[in-house]
């Protein structure tokens, strides 16, 4: 147990320090350096770029691919 909270601070602390350099470092280079980015159209996190139409037809497609109902036993 004592070995899963190391593991789980020693993460966070990694990416807040992500978070941190890339900010800084985008800060330089322009001035739309926002972390997270939201719109009516779409999300932004750190210059990747998720429309939801596109998340939209992925849904539909895995609904498409799934069986109406499933049977537990």
């Amino acid at each position: 147990m004592k070995q899963f909270k190391i593991l789980t601070v020693a993460s966070a602390v990694f990416v807040i320090c992500i978070v941190i350099a890339y900010h800084n470092t985008a800060s330089f280079g322009y001035d739309k350096h926002h972390v997270i980015y939201y719109d009516k159209d779409s999300i932004e996190i750190m210059d990747y770029n998720i429309e939801y139409k596109e998340i939209k037809k992925k849904i539909d497609k895995i609904e498409n691919f799934l069986p109406d109902s499933f049977v537990t036993i």
